[in-house]
C-alpha cells in the first residue's frame, strides 16, 4: 500500500518535456545496419502529453523534412511520414516515452519501438528503437544535443 501511494505522488515526478532543437550526433549514435544520415535535427514542441515533432534528415538522396504528433495518452495517432502511413500509440513509463508504431514499406510490415529519454542535464536526447520486419530485427540508438537558442 505505501508502495502505491509513493508510486502516485511521484507521477507529476517523471514529467519531461522534449521541448526544443535537437541536432543528431553522429560519432554517440548507433545505427545498426542501417546506413548513417549526414544530419539529422528535430524540433520538439511539447504540450503536456502532445509532442509535435519537425525533422530534417539529409541522407545520400539529399534532404527529407517531415512532420508527425505524437500523444502520450496512449491514443493511436495516424502520420504520414516520408510518403508512407504509420499508426502510433505511446505512453510514459516512469521518466521514459515510448512509443510504438506500425507501417507498410514497399509491402513490408514494420513495427517499431522507440525509448525516448534525456539525460540528467537536459542537453542529451536519446531514442533507442527496435524494428521488427519479415527480414529481422534492428537496433538503435539515436543521440541528440540540444541546440542553443537562436536569440
Amino acid at each position: 500500500m505505501v508502495r502505491l501511494l509513493i508510486a502516485i505522488l511521484c507521477l507529476p515526478c517523471f514529467a519531461v518535456d522534449f521541448s526544443g532543437t535537437w541536432k543528431l550526433v553522429l560519432g554517440k549514435s548507433d545505427f545498426g545496419k542501417a546506413n548513417a544520415p549526414q544530419s539529422q535535427e528535430i524540433t520538439v514542441r511539447q504540450t503536456g502529453d502532445i509532442l509535435a515533432v519537425h525533422s530534417a534528415l539529409t541522407d545520400h538522396r539529399g534532404e527529407t523534412k517531415s512532420s508527425y504528433a505524437i500523444d502520450a495518452t496512449g491514443k493511436d495517432v495516424e502520420n504520414v511520414i516520408r510518403g508512407n502511413r504509420v499508426v502510433s500509440h505511446a505512453g510514459w513509463f516512469g521518466g521514459v516515452l515510448v512509443v510504438k508504431s506500425e507501417t507498410e514499406v514497399q509491402n513490408l510490415s514494420i513495427k517499431t519501438s522507440d525509448e525516448w529519454s534525456l539525460g540528467s542535464d537536459g542537453k542529451t536526447l536519446t531514442i533507442a528503437r527496435v524494428a521488427k520486419s519479415p527480414q529481422g530485427e534492428l537496433q538503435q540508438r539515436f543521440v541528440y544535443e540540444k541546440a542553443l537558442a537562436k536569440h
